[in-house]
């Protein structure tokens, strides 16, 4: 039901439900005010709901209910401006994250490192983190805006400079388990329950995507945005001559995804194989189903490519999702020239030959415009299902430097050991996605040909 709290001089409009416990409220609300439940007191015509309180038993709470709160927004102390910190002061953990000039982790909030992983292999895409700062939103009663501001607010805590303690992400939490209830399962012993690593990416982009409304493109989609063309084509020659023609369509899709078969050895070959489908409908020019072919081709390619590992699938004898532990092989560097339609081919192959971008594609913002990628990020899964095991991010530094995110235990290691991650050990961490960077173009020097 929708529902008002009055709180100061503010007045805020949310949906409460009133199946779940009144501490979930009180999150929500910590996540719009800054005023941590412990710190609340809230009222409703005088009568105050504490945290077990059954909603129930609660008079005069209805559709269009004013509750009134009352308490001050939590301030963290003040350190000063320049505070001595000695290495014998600092746990183990930070001593090696400054002596590695590591990032900060995430705090595990009880099986929460499917998020985490997947929050810090999409700190790369840079110009996500620039579009949640300058669209400048505030709290407010809408649950997918609060998740982008929330992002945006945890991932400028993540940046400075002086932060080395691994952060609780409580209030990004809160908002996108308020936003998706599907994150908040627990299990029959009130335990909060392990997610897929792969559907909270996906529900997290397009919540962000969504966040920035309707007018053009989002960052999301400029950014991450692959879009396809299929034609799709009737393999029986009699339709053709029954004047059926080839239908072609297209679509916009976050990820490519690569299926895994028994022969399956590398990426490329899963994309390719992808690429192709067959499918059985009915024919308007035969009269009867027949077999078709559908032929995809990349359209457009986005400066930050997303692979998804289809490992898992649903075994109905032990109703569970398990894993396919198959050994696929991923690149450091990804050409994917090859999977793209005649038109982006000749505009790649500007820069390509000649180190200069197709006017096309420069007036393209977000787009790749060599087709040449190189490895960024990896999130991985170790156990037998999706809802069980561990999941732990890896992100590139520079060069073949990269750091591990295992939650709030971060550590250097080199991109030769996260490329072992394919599945070569089928106890160990299987990559589960991949986020490739475009490269940058290189000029080249002219040739007699460029005259």
């Amino acid at each position: 039901m929708k529902v008002t709290v009055k709180w100061t001089s503010k007045k805020l409009e949310l949906d409460l439900d009133v199946s779940e416990s009144p501490i979930i409220f009180k999150n929500q609300l910590w996540s719009l005010t800054g005023v941590a439940p412990e710190r609340q007191k809230l009222l409703l015509r005088g009568v105050q709901i504490k945290d077990d309180t059954d909603w129930s038993t609660v008079k005069n709470l209805q559709e269009g209910a004013q509750f009134m709160m009352l308490g001050t927004a939590g301030e963290l102390p003040k350190a000063p401006v320049e505070k001595p910190v000695f290495v014998e002061d600092l746990s183990k953990n930070q001593a090696a994250q400054i002596m590695a000039n590591a990032p900060p982790g995430l705090v595990n909030l009880e099986n929460t490192c499917y998020l985490n992983a997947t929050l810090q292999c999409l700190r790369p895409v840079h110009e996500l983190q620039s579009a949640l700062q300058a669209d400048g939103k505030s709290f407010s009663g809408d649950a997918v805006t609060n998740i982008a501001v929330s992002l945006r607010e945890l991932y400028k805590q993540l940046e400075k400079p002086a932060t080395v303690d691994a952060i609780p992400p409580v209030v990004f939490l809160t908002n996108f388990r308020t936003a998706f209830p599907q994150f908040a399962q627990q299990d029959n012993r009130g335990h909060y329950a392990q997610q897929d690593a792969e559907e909270a990416w996906n529900q997290l982009l397009t919540a962000i995507s969504s966040s920035f409304g309707s007018n053009g493109k989002s960052p999301v989609t400029r950014y991450m945005g692959i879009e396809l063309e299929h034609e799709t084509t009737c393999d029986d020659p009699a339709a053709a001559a029954a004047g059926e023609m080839a239908t072609t369509t297209e679509t916009t899709d976050l990820r490519l995804t690569c299926h895994i078969s028994n022969t399956t050895n590398n990426v490329h070959q899963s994309l390719a194989e992808g690429m192709t489908q067959h499918l059985e409908k009915a024919s308007a020019a035969l009269g009867r189903e027949a077999k078709y072919t559908v032929q995809s081709k990349v359209k457009r390619l986005p400066k930050y490519l997303t692979v998804h590992f289809a490992r898992f699938f649903w075994r109905a004898d032990i109703k569970q999702r398990v894993k396919i532990r198959r050994n696929v092989a991923y690149p450091s560097e990804l050409d994917m020239y090859q999977y793209c339609t005649k038109d982006l081919q000749d505009k790649l192959s500007e820069a390509r030959n000649h180190g200069r971008v197709h006017p096309d594609l420069a007036a393209d913002e977000g787009c790749n415009p060599s087709g040449v990628y190189e490895l960024c990020a990896v999130l991985t899964h170790i156990g037998a299902s999706s809802d069980s095991g561990h999941y732990i991010g890896w992100v590139k530094k520079e060069k073949d430097d990269w750091h591990k995110f295992d939650d709030d235990k971060v550590s250097p290691i080199k991109e030769a050991e996260v490329l072992k991650n394919s599945g070569s050990s089928a106890d160990g961490h299987i990559a589960y996605l991949l986020l490739y960077r475009a490269k940058d173009v290189e000029a080249k020097p002219a040739s007699p040909s460029d005259a």
